[in-house]
């Protein structure tokens, strides 16, 4: 990144940026698992604006993977993160410097934030699979 991109990302409006992304949340309620609350919507959208502003200062990839596991080990759908990162790039965009430094560096943290998502639900649906095909041959172990 330029020099000036650490005072790009104080420009983003960070108040803005959990709003957006705490309604992004709230609107796709009914595509997360029944382990997230929506009294943590609040806590997400403020870790994920805290977790994109270091990532505007320092463009650490893997940590923006690892939340995106995190956010699915959270139980976040598919909906929720797609509307997550549709908010994350609309609040970069709104901001006062919108496309010097901000509007690329959401894009390249949203592509890192989703291949970890995807990474994780891919072995969190892998998990799942192997369970049920082991009740499944429980359940016929037990029929015979």
């Amino acid at each position: 990144m330029t020099q000036d991109s650490p005072s790009s990302a104080a420009e983003l409006n960070a108040a803005h940026l959990v709003k957006e992304l705490e309604q992004a949340l709230q609107a796709t309620l009914f595509s997360c698992t029944g382990r997230i609350t929506p009294l943590r919507f609040k806590q997400i959208a403020q870790e994920m604006a805290e977790a994109f502003i270091q990532f505007a200062q320092n463009e650490d990839p893997a940590a923006a993977r690892a939340y995106g596991q995190q956010l699915a080990q959270e139980g976040i759908g598919h909906r929720a993160a797609l509307s997550l990162s549709e908010a994350m790039r609309r609040a970069c965009w709104e901001s006062a410097n919108p496309g010097l430094q901000l509007l690329p560096a959401s894009g390249r943290y949203v592509g890192a934030l989703l291949e970890g998502y995807m990474v994780e639900r891919e072995a969190l649906l892998l998990q799942e699979q192997e369970r049920t095909r082991q009740a499944a041959e429980r359940a016929q172990a037990h029929n015979r």
